[in-house]
């Protein structure tokens, strides 16, 4: 209302110079014609008319004989006006003044009217632009980790990012000095207009860049002491988006005016186009490792879509990209800085579990004790995700037991069971489950893998059903309980989630890729029984170059508890063709195996240590570059 008035206020300020200043300019016009009409000017210099009065005189001449008065000439409208100019101009500038007031009057309504839509468009924008700032922070600050109902999240714990130069392992150069130097979310948007977050799985890269994004929305913080716009983009909604027939030619910037117009913006593209001119937005574009396919086309594709949007942005304006390393492209984003998720140390983890554990600090005190006296669980949960699961399982053992698994794939396994089991307990529910462990466990494995090899991550209900129905046949009594089954996994465990309309999936990527990966196992499994391991492992041998496959396949290797058939099979894929990203996917399916000297056969030995050979050849020609 404020606001208003002053408007109205400035508005009959330049109304009233206005009309003084012409008034004014009227007058004067007025007395200058009025002088110069006072005095006429002739060749000889100005003359004055002076009237005689006649006197009778004696004379001695004879007087002639006297010519006639002329008779009195009738004064003209033009004289009339001049000796009369006051009054004239009086009366004309009076119906002037009479008829620009009349018609003042009608115009005035009408000018109330404008002003009054001008305002309520205002007052309305701004009233949006409010509301979908709230519910924004709202939807960001609601991510939690494992589903947990409680406020078991990171903003109990500070999680730095590293500073510098990121490259893919083959290529790093051994500038430590310059990663140690870190800085925060907000610092980082302030340092650099364009940035990439990569990180490994779990590592926190949503949940920084959500938290951050929840502050601006919030007005919380600011960005070089400026009020930014934040839009959160999940790349995956971009790829549906484009998927459909309706948006095929269409661009990244008509998706973030399609968000805002379903936050109830009315001119969203004029609305985004304004912010952007004025260099304060700040886009986020969340996940762009979930659009990896086998060949690469599709992130090639939408990597060129934000290269057109980020291009066509106006100076000031801010985006920062999230990803895992593998399958990021640098060359891709030229012009991005970009940052690595740093580890957890030991204090930001016991601050993390402390947390956690705030309503129960007998149990958070034991658990603190457990990890500060083995390093090796240490190593395990220097990310946010890891250590969110190892709190999980421990909060639901019996105080006595110290006992933790430091194998990651063990720790996904309990996890897992611990939310089929244990969910509805954890929410004081006393039901007993329709399903088995087993049946939910291999139901949603095979899920997962069909997903994997369909290149999806999120499912409608329809597809879901689908899936689930056509792997029911596998597991006895369940044939048409499709939907029975549905029901039990999103309402009765903690593993699948809603996250939009019609939309669903596991509770982060990890489970995904741990379930997925036990059906590679029993792949590995069935075809050493069959003698023919090669053929059935058809799949994964085409998606070995995918970045998307190399974690199941790792995970894979932890599952078959040191039988070294797949490591075998990978070791022959990469001496017909030996590259990093096969050495690495070796590496990492020796770490998950993580197995003793004595489980070892001679054959796995001989692999382990040519593997390691070569990933240590890698490091050193790094450090030499």
């Amino acid at each position: 209302m404020l606001a208003k008035k002053r408007l109205y206020i400035i508005w009959l300020t330049g109304f009233i110079i206005l009309s003084v200043g012409l008034l004014d300019s009227s007058f004067i016009t007025a007395h200058a014609y009025k002088s110069l009409n006072n005095v006429s000017v002739g060749s000889q210099g100005p003359s004055v008319s002076i009237t005689a009065t006649a006197v009778s005189q004696p004379s001695s001449s004879p007087t002639p004989n006297p010519t006639p008065d002329p008779s009195p000439t009738p004064i003209g409208t033009s004289q009339l006006i001049k000796d009369n100019l006051d009054e004239v101009l009086v009366a004309i500038l009076t119906v002037i003044g009479t008829l620009f007031v009349v018609y003042f009057q009608k115009i005035i309504g009408k000018l109330n009217s404008f002003f009054d839509w001008v305002w309520k468009r205002f007052k309305v924008e701004r009233a949006i632009e409010t509301r979908y700032r709230k519910n924004l922070a709202r939807e960001l600050r609601s991510i939690q980790i494992l589903q947990m109902t409680e406020a078991k999240n990171l903003e109990t714990i500070y999680i730095p990012l590293r500073l510098g130069k990121w490259m893919p392992p083959e290529m790093k150069e051994g500038t430590e000095s310059i990663n140690q130097k870190t800085l925060s979310m907000i610092e980082g948007f302030e340092q650099f207009q364009r940035i990439t977050i990569v990180g490994g799985p779990g590592s926190g890269k949503t949940t920084i860049t959500s938290h951050a994004t929840a502050a601006i929305a919030d007005n919380i913080s600011k960005i070089l002491g400026k009020n930014y716009f934040p839009v959160y983009v999940q790349l995956r909604r971009l790829k549906e988006f484009l998927d459909s027939e309706k948006h095929k030619d269409k661009t990244l910037r008509d998706l973030v005016s399609d968000i805002l117009d379903q936050h109830g913006f009315s001119d969203s593209r004029k609305f985004l186009d304004r912010k952007i001119a004025e260099g304060s937005c700040l886009i986020v574009l969340d996940g762009f490792d979930e659009l990896a396919d086998e060949t690469g086309a599709l992130q090639l594709r939408l990597s060129q879509k934000i290269a057109d949007f980020v291009g066509g942005l106006q100076d000031g304006n801010r985006v920062v990209l999230t990803s895992r390393a593998a399958g990021y492209e640098p060359a891709w984003f030229s012009g991005f800085q970009v940052l690595e998720m740093t580890e957890l140390t030991l204090p930001q983890i016991i601050q993390f579990v402390n947390g956690w554990f705030a309503k129960d600090p007998e149990r958070g005190k034991a658990l603190q004790r457990i990890l500060e006296q083995s390093e090796r669980l240490q190593l395990l949960v220097t990310t946010p995700l890891m250590l969110a699961i190892v709190c999980f399982v421990y909060q639901t053992k019996r105080l006595e037991e110290h006992f933790l698994p430091t194998r990651r794939v063990d720790l996904y396994e309990r996890c897992a069971r611990t939310l089929i089991i244990d969910w509805d307990k954890s929410r004081r529910i006393d039901r007993k489950p329709n399903f088995s462990l087993k049946q939910v466990d291999t139901i949603l494995s095979y899920i997962a893998y069909d997903a994997l090899l369909a290149e999806k991550i999120d499912f409608s209900s329809k597809s879901l059903l689908t899936l689930i129905r056509t792997h029911l046949p596998n597991i006895e009594r369940m044939r048409n309980e499709d939907e029975d089954f549905l029901n039990e996994v999103m309402e009765h465990t903690g593993l699948f989630r809603e996250k939009a309309h019609d939309t669903f999936g596991f509770i982060h990527l990890t489970f995904y890729e741990y379930f997925a990966a036990q059906v590679i196992a029993s792949k590995v499994l069935q075809g050493s029984e069959k003698k023919d391991l090669r053929s059935e492992l058809g799949d994964i041998l085409r998606n070995i170059t995918n970045p998307r496959w190399f974690e199941p396949i790792s995970l894979a290797s932890g599952i078959l508890r040191g039988r070294s058939e797949l490591v075998n099979v990978l070791y022959e894929e990469y001496k017909a063709r030996p590259t990093v990203e096969l050495q690495l996917l070796l590496a990492g399916c020796l770490r998950d195996a993580n197995l003793d000297e004595e489980d070892l056969g001679s054959d796995f030995l001989l692999i382990q240590d040519m593997i390691l050979s070569e990933v240590v050849k890698i490091a050193y020609t790094a450090e030499s570059l």
